[in-house]
């Protein structure tokens, strides 16, 4: 074949019949880019590369000459698709799987010994289909698309994995350890899953024995999922391994047939309300030639569909007073073929959802988890260094309650790892106030003179970052992620490039369309830095602070007023927290929790926050004991311990109670 003069498609020999058909569809897919990646596996000599890239047909070149060298054989494509998913070309992969099986009339391999179906056993798509139907509900593929719409989509597979990707790699245990950024599957421990399930004539949650088990043995074609996970349980943590998992193919997967995997961060929908716009937006490149339009077509066009939104708790729109993408999907009337995955806590469940959806719930971390988490981030093979962190925890009830939080037992653990601590922590506020003390003291280790002066400054007064805070958390709409410019302006520059700095406040970059008519083309994306914290309970401890400084001086109606703007079920650690940053002003905030329906459990657990003298709120304790002490098996389990605390407490100070209710 003469490249110098560009081959033709040949319409006799190797491309008459469904092999032939076969090698023209692969060529179709592959790019001059792709042709030089794989020519690179294949150890192709620099000149014979040169030779692909200067055909007209660079891939069907490229596609004969692999068949030359039996790479591509009638019977088995496996070697081809392997190396596509080891250059992490997962779109293209699964193209040419689809291609093999439509136009080879035998059924070969396609696929590592890896997947499915065990060692030595590859499946056929049709056996794929089989295997994953009664696990998803999935959309019937529609009708065959066109060559260029099979390029669209595997250019877009590929994208959203490179985007995955770098999403994936850069988890931070820790803030301020920067150096360490990890791969969430370094960093994920399978412990403490459980599915709400009907037993008889109840429904019971019951533990699964693994994450890979989400979605096995459901009820027939269940379309949403709801994950529950308090306050650092590891929602998001637990979302990007699906999304590793899928991303890389991996063994045992829920996901390991999913077609097409959307994974939305629900924080950053600000002023967003189209999901086709928000993944142009937030999850393909900048420069990617795909409109919404193409988007649309590719999801629509797919087989296997799975929508993972995580952190309905933190998005703007969440009580849908706005008719969006997300408040109809999370209603079923968009997306109802596909399978949806949110992401909340459980004080924050989504209105409307279908009465077929399955419910999941994380419970944190038992010991075995926590052993693993030391031995996978924190101290190796080192048994001794595990003992002597596992033995602090264990000496201390309170920690040992905190610990059960993935978050907190990380934190800790690494703190200290690094640097061994002695102090007692007796409420959750004092064991937050270490954490974010330990945050500040490693950056000032760094500095010294006027710098050092300046930072400690800073680190007192953060009123304005307070404030900030608590609006963000009570506005009309919950937006807590907000634009860098707007941020420095609300509470200073100098403040901003601190918190930034020790990590407790966050960047992410981000894409954002101008779709206003007769806009010049040049201004049509832009990229933009939006801030956040580097978790949502750390904007409600600063939000806390804001409270607590209102709680020491501010009329009680003007307290009153702010204290309104609480949820008491999705921000009870701002309550908890105010009450311990400052006791001697929380006995206003539990007068109030005892004028409001269901404040009283609230209240319960902002007493034990108080540590040291509880002189001022002996009258709460008392009026909470008189009205009788309910310990319900509906409760969590830190209710019902901090009830119990409660009960301690009234007893060291001679307190009755008029009546007690077990009702588990």
């Amino acid at each position: 074949m003469d490249t110098n003069e560009g081959s033709e498609f040949d319409t006799d020999t190797e491309v008459i019949g469904g092999f032939g058909r076969f090698l023209v569809a692969v060529a179709a897919f592959l790019t001059i880019a792709t042709v030089r990646q794989l020519a690179n596996v294949f150890n192709y000599p620099p000149a014979r590369i040169e030779e692909f890239e200067n055909d007209r047909n660079p891939g069907y070149v490229f596609v004969m000459s692999l068949r030359e060298r039996g790479i591509i054989v009638p019977n088995d494509v496996s070697i081809l698709i392997d190396a596509l998913r080891d250059i992490d070309l997962h779109g293209i992969a699964y193209e040419v799987t689809r291609a093999f099986e439509k136009h080879c009339e035998k059924r070969g391999s396609f696929g590592s010994t890896n997947k499915v179906g065990g060692r030595g056993h590859r499946l056929s798509m049709d056996e794929v289909t089989d295997s994953f139907r009664g696990q998803l509900f999935f959309s019937q593929s529609p009708v065959d698309v066109s060559p260029n719409q099979r390029l669209q989509k595997a250019s877009f597979i590929n994208s959203v994995t490179i985007t995955y990707r770098r999403l994936y790699d850069k988890v931070q245990p820790i803030p301020f350890i920067r150096d360490k950024l990890l791969c969430v599957d370094n960093v994920f421990i399978d412990s403490g899953v459980e599915r709400r399930t009907k037993v008889g004539t109840k429904e019971a949650w019951q533990k699964l024995e693994s994450y890979h088990c989400l979605f096995n043995d459901l009820p027939p074609a269940p379309t949403r999922c709801i994950l529950f996970g308090e306050p650092g349980f590891g929602k998001s943590t637990l979302a990007l391994q699906l999304v590793y998992d899928w991303c890389n193919s991996c063994l045992n997967s829920p996901l390991k047939e999913v077609d097409i995997l959307i994974f939305l961060r629900l924080r950053q929908l600000i002023d967003v309300s189209s999901i086709f716009k928000a993944i142009k937006q937030f999850i393909l490149p900048h420069d990617s030639p795909l409109s919404e339009k193409d988007i649309t077509e590719i999801v629509y066009s797919s087989k296997l569909v799975v929508i993972l939104l995580d952190g309905f708790d933190e998005y703007a729109n969440k009580r849908g007073e706005d008719d969006d993408d997300v408040t109809k999907v999370m209603k079923g009337l968009m997306f109802e073929r596909f399978f949806v995955v949110v992401t909340t806590r459980p004080s924050m469940k989504p209105v409307e959802m279908p009465a077929t959806t399955v419910q999941l719930r994380l419970t944190g971390f038992d010991s075995e988890a926590q052993d693993n988490y030391l031995r996978k981030n924190v101290a190796g093979t080192d048994s001794k260094a595990i003992q002597k962190i596992k033995s602090y925890i264990e000496k201390n009830q309170i920690l040992r309650d905190l610990c059960e939080v993935p978050l907190f037992f990380a934190m800790f653990s690494h703190m200290f790892s690094e640097k061994e601590t002695s102090m007692k922590f007796d409420s959750a506020t004092s064991f937050f106030r270490y954490m974010i003390g330990s945050f500040h003291e490693h950056m000032k280790n760094k500095l010294n003179g006027s710098e050092l002066k300046k930072y400690e400054q800073l680190e007192k007064d953060h009123r304005k970052l307070d404030k900030a805070s608590f609006e963000a958390l009570t506005g009309e709409k919950q937006e807590i992620v907000w634009m860098k410019n707007q941020l420095q302006k609300l509470i200073e520059r100098d403040l901003y490039d601190q918190y930034i700095a020790v990590g407790i406040l966050v960047e992410e970059e981000t894409v954002v369309f101008n779709d206003r008519p007769g806009s010049p083309t040049s201004a049509l994306a832009f990229r933009n830095i939006q801030t956040r914290f580097y978790h949502k309970l750390f904007c409600e401890w600063y939000a806390a602070h804001h409270i607590s400084n209102l709680a020491k001086k501010a009329l009680t109606l003007t307290l009153n007023r702010a204290l309104r703007k609480i949820d008491l079920f999705e921000l009870q650690y701002v309550l908890r927290f105010a009450c311990g940053i400052n006791p001697t002003a929380s006995s206003r905030i539990i007068k109030y929790l005892q004028t409001v329906e269901g404040g009283d459990k609230f209240a319960i657990l902002c007493i034990l926050e108080q540590t040291g003298q509880v002189d001022d709120i002996l009258d709460s304790i008392r009026q909470l004991c008189f009205e009788g002490v309910i310990i319900s098996g509906h409760d969590s389990l830190l209710l019902q311990r901090s009830s119990l605390q409660l009960l301690e407490i009234a007893a060291k100070h001679n307190v009755s109670y008029r009546l007690l209710f077990f009702n588990i």
